[in-house]
């Protein structure tokens, strides 16, 4: 099968708007479960901003029979490929992605569950 075409400016700025979206909005709300904050309303708005961080980067994302080959957006390669095309630093732009995940899933997840079984 034939390589996809390279992602256009417009469309990888849509991504990785999307997937800051997304990870920005769940770190700041597993800072917020970490501190006891969880459940208000602020963090609910976070969540809703992560969620619809995956619509953005969805929307944006292009669309055709060649795209099946691309790699997910959230993998290195992937984010690679939206970096390349905005001329960012590929691995930052990973960091920083991986980064917030790591800062989302702890707060949301590990750290509370955690807490719990104490």
């Amino acid at each position: 099968m034939a390589e996809p075409p390279p992602l256009e400016r417009r469309q990888a700025r849509g991504m990785l708007a999307g997937l800051a979206m997304f990870a920005a909005g769940f770190a700041v709300a597993g800072v917020l479960v970490v501190s006891g904050l969880g459940g208000t309303p602020g963090y609910w708005i976070l969540v809703s901003v992560g969620l619809l961080g995956v619509a953005v980067a969805g929307f944006s994302s292009p669309r055709g029979p060649l795209e099946r080959s691309r790699p997910p957006v959230w993998s290195r390669r992937g984010l690679g490929g939206v970096s390349g095309a905005l001329g960012l630093p590929a691995r930052a732009v990973t960091a920083t992605f991986y980064g917030l995940l790591v800062v989302g899933g702890l707060g949301n997840l590990l750290i509370p569950a955690l807490v719990r079984r104490r």
